[in-house]
């Protein structure tokens, strides 16, 4: 969970400042692949204690750490997704104008407070998310969700007005990830929910 909120701080520095572009991808990349050792191990290590005889409380407890486990590494991938977009766009020499910066960064904000949501229940000592906070996990997903049409539709209507097709599909697959990130993070308050 702390390599994902790394890897997005370094997201939103790489868009908004604009320099490093090159450096700061591949720390993502170096990042990302610690996830991926991090989550076959864990996995590994789940799978293993699966194989002998627990109690049904162990078992079920097994189960959740492995989709904890699995989702936070989808938000790994959606995370090193997001700096190949900003690849893309630097290999094209392409530029977002102020208010896509924005629209951008007003979205990561969003996910970033769903993220810091879930992260209460994971740091320290993992702890069960009850039925009223699970609710709040879904209106979060929801309202990332409206955003995301909200924001296709604005990019829409630059693309009617003739603003530049390529900067505007970055854009469009930048928001998408964004929002895979909101989908995963609900599988994960869903996930919490099922501690005993």
């Amino acid at each position: 969970s702390i390599i994902t909120t790394e890897m997005l701080e370094l997201f939103k520095e790489t868009l908004i400042e604009g320099k490093d572009i090159e450096k700061n991808i591949n720390k993502a990349r170096a990042v990302e692949s610690i996830s991926d050792q991090m989550q076959e191990q864990i996995s590994t290590y789940l799978a293993e204690c699966t194989k002998h005889e627990l109690s049904l409380n162990s078992s079920k407890s097994a189960a959740v750490m492995m989709r904890l486990t699995n989702e936070l590494e989808s938000i790994g991938d959606s995370c090193l997704n997001l700096f190949f977009q900003l690849e893309k766009k630097l290999e094209n020499d392409l530029k977002f104008n102020d208010d896509m910066t924005n629209q951008i960064s007003d979205f990561y904000k969003d996910v970033i407070k769903f993220i810091d949501w879930n992260n209460l229940f994971i740091y320290d000592d993992i702890k069960c998310m009850k039925s009223d906070e699970l609710s709040k996990s879904i209106k979060y997903e929801n309202k990332i969700d409206d955003i995301r049409n909200n924001l296709i539709d604005l990019s829409r209507a630059r693309l009617s007005e003739g603003s530049n097709a390529k900067s505007e599909l970055i854009f469009m697959d930048i928001i998408k990830h964004l929002e895979h990130i909101g989908d995963y993070s609900l599988n994960i308050s869903q996930a919490l929910e099922q501690i005993d």
